[in-house]
């Protein structure tokens, strides 16, 4: 490789040139994803300088959350087609997680809400409190077990999971006049905030 030197590395230098380290050059090469352009027979490794380009495609990738697996199918079949049609897929992906977590952020934002109110209130008398006008997503209850009244909430839970239309907590809605009887555990509902009405399901 004396004839070579100027345009080819050892793995520890392409490793130290790129801020990687060589085990991860190694796990690329055994999963045939990026290889050296040389291997001698007394296990000398080479990577050759133009093989950079190659690499920083990979990183950018693994940044933007790909597998390894479809990073290595696309490393193999470059094109600009192929290209646009995976960021095309990528996009998609980083807009559902930016609006799962959007929703996330909704549900700290309520649920700090709901404690720092807990915090103020009297425990010793039922109260009522205005709330902007919001849409919820409501689920029968017909239980008046404890272990049923659990049953329907997981149920709920599942629900509003399966339509991904809500992250809050759950809650429960009794009748005026079970309340004016001081009747606060019979449940009709339970319910929870959700962003936006769907067919189908009771809001």
């Amino acid at each position: 490789m004396e004839q070579r030197n100027e345009l080819y590395f050892t793995t520890g230098e392409f490793a130290e040139i790129l801020g990687v380290k060589k085990h991860t050059l190694f796990h690329y090469d055994e999963i045939g994803l990026f290889s050296p352009a040389v291997k001698e027979e007394n296990g000398y490794r080479y990577y050759f300088v133009w093989q950079m380009d190659a690499f920083e495609v990979i990183r950018a990738l693994q940044r933007l959350g790909m597998p390894l697996g479809e990073i290595k199918a696309y490393m193999q079949e470059r094109s600009p087609g192929l290209f646009l049609k995976m960021m095309d897929q990528q996009e998609r992906q980083i807009d559902q997680e930016i609006k799962r977590l959007r929703s996330m952020k909704q549900f700290i934002r309520h649920e700090k809400q709901n404690v720092q109110e807990a915090l103020d209130v009297r425990l010793d008398e039922p109260y009522l409190v205005r709330r902007e006008e919001c849409w919820l997503l409501l689920s029968d209850v017909k239980g008046r077990e404890e272990r049923k009244l659990a049953e329907e909430i997981a149920q709920h839970v599942r629900l509003w999971e399966q339509y991904r239309v809500t992250q809050s907590a759950v809650g429960t809605i009794c009748l005026g006049q079970d309340l004016d009887q001081g009747k606060y555990n019979r449940y009709v509902c339970v319910y929870s905030r959700i962003t936006r009405p769907v067919a189908g399901l009771k809001t």
